[in-house]
């Protein structure tokens, strides 16, 4: 018996359904859910904003971004997809920002330098006035307190300079002036001073030429008025040098 492989033809029939069949290839804006028009941008530069959802193929258009903190308004979808989320997106104001640094009143401001020169002011403007690092393991200086100390030396060029701050909302009476102190000996002047306090002005106190940190005050400062500048004023050779460390301005009980 012989054996026959079946031979397969294409009949009319066939083809006319095959040309009466037609296929659509999806588009993009099926395949992706609402396409670019429902795709929305949140609020610029925001946190707390979120992207906005492309619709599904059956909706009209895109979810808007989630409100943010301080952004702008999302951008609203175009095209196909809709027209939806301008609104959504980050147009809520932004929370408050923080408080502005208030200079605390009646007190003395970086007494003790470990925030640089913060707080003070050095007059005139000198490179010879500097913070210094005196941490324990500072090989020219070890601060009397915390890890840094305002020093004042230049090597090649004699310098000429007040270093100070103004207190104010000081309640009226006596005060007391301190600071630690270590200065090379023979300065043509090294004071520790108070003026423009309202009322009498003490005399300065001399810096002693002390290797190491040595406490030196000033006494009976009145103070009248609520203000009161105090600080250091120096006049030195090339090669002079000072250092200084926690300053204390505190009333003496009547």
């Amino acid at each position: 018996m012989n054996s026959r492989r079946p031979t397969l033809k294409l009949s009319a029939l066939g083809l006319a359904v095959v040309s009466a069949c037609s296929f659509t290839v999806p588009s993009e804006d099926a395949v992706f859910g609402g396409g670019k028009g429902g795709m929305n941008s949140a609020g610029a530069i925001n946190t707390s904003g979120t992207l906005g959802s492309g619709a599904s193929p059956d909706t009209d258009a895109g979810a808007g971004g989630t409100a943010s903190t301080a952004g702008t308004s999302s951008t609203a979808g175009t095209g196909p997809g809709g027209n939806g989320g301008a609104a959504a997106g980050g147009a809520d104001e932004g929370g408050a920002g923080g408080e502005p640094s208030v200079k605390p009143k009646g007190e003395l401001v970086n007494p003790s330098f470990e925030d640089g020169l913060n707080g003070w002011t050095v007059e005139p403007e000198t490179p010879a006035v500097f913070p210094q690092w005196g941490g324990k393991d500072a090989a020219n200086v070890k601060a009397f307190d915390g890890s840094w100390v305002l020093s004042a030396w230049d090597m090649e060029a004699p310098y000429t300079v007040r270093i100070y701050q103004v207190i104010d909302g000081l309640e009226d009476g006596t005060y007391k002036l301190t600071a630690q102190i270590s200065n090379k000996p023979g300065l043509k002047r090294a004071e520790l001073y108070a003026k423009d306090c309202g009322g009498a002005e003490p005399a300065p106190t001399t810096l002693p030429g002390a290797v190491t940190f040595f406490e030196v005050s000033l006494n009976e400062i009145e103070v009248v008025g609520g203000k009161c500048e105090i600080g250091l004023d120096l006049d030195a050779a090339a090669a002079d040098w000072v250092n200084a460390d926690l300053f204390t301005f505190t009333k003496v009980p009547p």
